[in-house]
C-alpha cells in the first residue's frame, strides 16, 4: 500500500484565489500512519468531533521545502506559508483519498531533519466557522442587478 500526501496553498503573497498550487509531499519510507476516524453526534452538533491522522513525520527533502518554505530559517523575510494558517490537504492510500481535509504544521526538528504534521478533517472547519455567530448569519444575502429579485 502506498500513502501519498498533497496539500495546497497559495504560491505568491497575492489576493488572488486562483493562485492555489498543488504540492506532493514527501513521506517517511514505509511510513505508518493511523487515522482516527470520529462521527458526528446528530444530537450534539456542537460538540464537535473529526477525523484525524495521528503525527505524521515529513523529511526534509526539496518539495517539503519548498511547501513549508524552509520554515526552519529565522532569515527569510517574504513567506506565503505561516504555520497558523489552513491549508487543504488530502491523504491518499492507493490513489483512493483516506482523509481530507487540512494540514498543520506541529513540529521542526532541525537536527534530525524533519517536520511533523498533523492532518485534520473538514467537520472541524465548519464548526470553527460558524462558532458564535447566530444562524442567519451564516448565510449571505446577494442581489441581482439585472433582475432585482433579491436572493437568500
Amino acid at each position: 500500500m502506498k500513502a501519498r500526501l498533497t496539500a495546497y496553498r497559495k504560491e505568491f503573497v497575492t489576493d488572488d484565489t486562483y493562485d492555489i498550487k498543488e504540492y506532493n509531499l514527501d513521506l517517511m519510507a514505509d511510513p505508518s500512519i493511523s487515522i482516527n476516524f470520529n462521527w458526528l453526534d446528530i444530537k450534539e452538533p456542537d460538540q464537535r468531533k473529526t477525523d484525524f491522522s495521528q503525527t505524521i513525520k515529513l523529511p526534509f527533502t526539496d518539495s517539503n521545502n519548498t511547501f513549508f518554505q524552509n520554515w526552519f530559517d529565522v532569515n527569510l523575510q517574504t513567506l506565503v506559508f505561516n504555520a497558523t494558517d489552513k491549508y487543504s490537504s488530502v491523504l491518499y492510500v492507493d490513489s483512493i483519498p483516506q482523509l481530507t481535509g487540512y494540514i498543520q504544521l506541529k513540529a521542526i526538528y532541525v537536527n534530525s531533519r524533519h517536520y511533523e504534521v498533523v492532518i485534520f478533517g473538514n467537520t472541524a472547519n465548519l464548526f470553527t466557522d460558524i462558532k458564535g455567530k447566530r444562524l442567519q448569519d451564516c448565510f449571505t444575502t446577494q442581489s441581482t442587478a439585472s433582475s432585482g429579485v433579491l436572493l437568500d
